[in-house]
């Protein structure tokens, strides 16, 4: 039998079909597990958890309100992602304008962990002159 009831299904269906993808049976997961998030945390064990995603799912008959959390759900996820990129863009920002000038380079932040893998920009570290110092010809 299905997970879903018809309504939400078909509409599941669609999403995927119509460009959503992968992405969209993602945002479907997120939102069933998110609906049910505070009875799947009181679970005690797996059969009830698996229980508790059974009945959540069978009593989704609002295809439209399904669909809607679908949407805030990959909305937040998108948010999450999207501050974690820009503080990683910010850190690797940092990591340039300190390294700029020295003999150090961004591997040695990476080893330390101070900057992801890649994180710094290419150049950083012992390139050149500190900022607003004399350059020589």
């Amino acid at each position: 039998p299905p997970v879903l009831p018809p309504p939400p299904l078909l509409r599941l269906w669609d999403a995927v079909l119509c460009g959503g993808g992968t992405d969209a049976l993602y945002a479907a997961a997120l939102a069933l597990l998110s609906k049910c998030e505070a009875k799947l945390l009181r679970a005690e064990d797996a059969a009830r958890a698996y229980q508790v995603l059974a009945e959540e799912a069978a009593a989704l008959w609002d295809a439209d309100s399904f669909v809607q959390r679908m949407e805030e759900t990959m909305q937040a996820a998108d948010a999450r992602s999207a501050a974690a990129a820009a503080r990683a863009s910010l850190r690797a920002r940092v990591a340039a304008e300190l390294l700029h000038g020295t003999r150090l380079d961004a591997s040695k932040l990476e080893r330390l962990g101070i900057i992801p893998a890649g994180g710094a920009p290419a150049g950083a570290g012992g390139a050149g002159p500190p900022r607003g110092g004399p350059t020589r010809a």
